[in-house]
């Protein structure tokens, strides 16, 4: 006869079935994920049971059927996990670091604990709580986006979202600067080459905190240290890179890679040092030992050298000095002439630049007030001469803003591209940008309901110029309040158009290799996919009126437990949507309408805010 099976839901969230008179386990939920993981339930691969616990994201926020993304455990050699988009890598972790055979604990996240086991019969990973009071769970979103989030009980009635959010950054996307490409999220651009790489390798660079590269295709040895992993790769002539298998208490173990190394990472957490093969000739001089007699020959040399560039250096100032002014020719622009301007009379207009004509300073330069010598005032913006935006950039801006004409956006006087400067002259607003009125408290009195609901819709006007009205199909793709200028009489005025993208009439999307823009503006699917479109400036647009309504920056909420979007949407939900308004406009604004206030928030937020 055969036995009963009994089914009992856990205080944990578990079902399981077993059989009445065994404690055994036949059949158990956790052992099946969807999209959450949570306290308890294990994550990963085992052998034993022949499971690969993998999360699936949802279709959509509204159906729950198996969506495009998964997170897995991968094992090969080593264990780690990936994102992946219908297959394709679109995040991978470190290569999980421990000893064959070694079960360890560590890493206390909030109210959390967890718990990596890494065998030959596992890769599993699982967390518990610290504190029963408190809830939490993993979620792989629809999005593409691994989410920690944490239930606070009363009095908040939230969720928290904890830091470790998957991708974490731009760096944190799957081989974003491709073969050999260095990422790193402390410099402009963040894409950089490794120093002397090329096809004769016969030394080693060694790169420190790095994030390892993809061993999906790498040979591993754990029974061997540091120094033989270097004769092993130096003796394999497809061999690319080296490293330890895990850095813990002296580090143990041999990695090396064959074939091209991908995701490399620069300051990523718990780091380790990754030995890349280069050209002897490259790697770091002073890794080399070289004689007496060569460095005594090689400073002769220099010293010669060096003063022949000194001599030659002063020749050609000389030269220039006596050669006179020279500015570039006019830039045709459809039938117009965009007007060039010498930099003597720059230089003059803004009493040489001077820190007392400073009104304004961002990524790519600084803004100086300037008087021509005909009275107009001008706004000179000087571009940094290591900017990113480039003379690519600045012939663009020069370009489009020459090119169209509204009143909703910031009119080009002239320009000068001489002596290694950069400068744009533009129309002097006397109201500076929108940010330094929403954002400061001092300053958000000045704008009622009425005077920032007209803003709103000026920069709306100017946008659906750019995008549907004028001769060329404009995305501005930097749209932020304080690209928003202000004429005296507060009317709004788009500006800077350096990282503006042209279209043609036709199209209506691009794929772009580099990200651009600022975070907390851009579109998800810009983030995500990198794809570009109208409604990636639109999206841009709608978070800057919530900014306007609320007074609240998105990158105050950027990196706390929610972005300025979900902070509205949950008080939307609630029914305090009000609440969110800035207290300024309610004080002090007699033109205050609550109806107008919350039609705005409704045609702003969407659904996409939500956990």
């Amino acid at each position: 006869m055969k036995s009963l099976v009994t089914g009992e839901l856990l205080d944990s969230g578990n079902f399981v079935l077993r059989y009445i008179n065994n404690d055994g386990v036949l059949w158990q939920s956790f052992d099946f994920p969807t999209d959450v993981l949570v306290s308890g339930m294990k994550f990963g691969w085992d052998a034993k049971s022949n499971i690969n616990r993998v999360l699936k994201s949802w279709r959509s926020l509204s159906d729950p059927s198996p969506g495009e993304y998964t997170y897995g455990v991968e094992r090969h050699e080593l264990a780690q996990s990936f994102i992946r988009k219908k297959g394709v890598p679109t995040f991978r972790s470190d290569p999980w670091k421990t000893k064959n055979d070694v079960e360890y604990e560590s890493g206390n996240l909030t109210y959390t604990t967890y718990r990596i086991t890494v065998t030959k019969e596992e890769a599993t990973y699982f967390f518990s709580i610290t504190n029963e009071s408190f809830f939490s769970i993993l979620r792989m979103s629809y999005s593409g986006v691994l989410k920690r989030s944490t239930w606070i009980p009363k009095p908040q009635q939230m969720w928290k979202r904890l830091d470790s959010l998957l991708p974490r950054d731009t760096c944190g996307l799957y081989n974003k600067c491709g073969a050999y490409g260095l990422c790193d999220t402390n410099t402009s651009p963040n894409c950089v080459c490794i120093h002397g790489l090329n096809c004769s390798r016969d030394g080693f660079e060694q790169l420190r905190t790095m994030k390892l590269p993809d061993i999906t295709k790498s040979i591993v040895d754990r029974s061997i240290g540091l120094e033989e992993c270097h004769g092993k790769c130096i003796g394999n002539c497809n061999c690319t890179a080296y490293a330890n298998t895990d850095m813990q208490n002296g580090g143990s173990g041999c990695v090396i890679w064959v074939e091209e190394i991908l995701d490399l990472r620069k300051n990523a957490i718990a780091g380790q040092d990754l030995f890349v093969r280069l050209a002897a000739t490259d790697i770091s001089k002073n890794k080399r030992k070289l004689s007496s007699k060569v460095i005594i020959l090689i400073v002769g040399v220099g010293i010669v050298l060096l003063l022949g560039v000194i001599f030659i250096l002063f020749c050609i100032w000389k030269r220039k000095k006596r050669m006179p002014t020279r500015v570039i020719a006019p830039l045709p622009i459809g039938g117009l002439q965009c007007a060039p301007m010498e930099l003597e009379h720059i230089v003059n207009a803004t009493e040489k630049f001077s820190d007392c004509n400073k009104i304004g300073q961002g990524g790519f330069g600084i803004v100086y007030k300037g008087i021509l010598l005909d009275g107009q005032a001008i706004a000179a913006k000087r571009l940094l001469k290591r900017s990113a935006q480039g003379i690519e950039g600045f012939i663009t801006e020069v370009k489009l803003i020459a090119s169209v004409q509204h009143i909703n956006l910031v009119k080009l006087v002239g320009y000068c591209f001489e002596g290694g400067e950069m400068i744009l002259l533009f129309e002097y607003l006397e109201n500076s940008s929108l940010d330094t009125y929403i954002f400061d408290k001092t300053q958000s009195s000045k704008l009622d309901w009425e005077k920032r609901l007209d803003i709103t819709n000026g920069i709306a006007r100017g946008l659906l110029y750019l995008h549907q009205d004028s001769r060329y199909r404009i995305l501005h793709r930097d749209l932020k309040p304080s690209n928003i200028l202000l004429d005296k009489d507060m009317v709004p005025k788009i500006s800077d158009f350096g990282m503006a993208k042209l279209f043609k009439r036709d199209e209506t999307e691009a794929s772009i290799t580099k990200m651009i823009g600022t975070f907390g503006y851009m579109a998800p699917e810009y983030v995500i996919d990198r794809k570009y479109s109208v409604k990636s400036d639109v999206f841009s647009f709608g978070v800057l009126v919530l900014e306007v309504i609320s007074g609240k920056r998105n990158a105050e909420f950027y990196l706390n437990e929610e972005t300025l979007l979900s902070y509205i949407w949950r008080h939307w939900k609630e029914g305090k949507g009000l609440e969110i308004v800035d207290p300024v406009i309610v004080d002090s604004s007699s033109t205050f309408r609550p109806h107008e206030v919350l039609r705005c928030i409704l045609q702003r937020i969407d659904r996409q805010c939500r956990l």
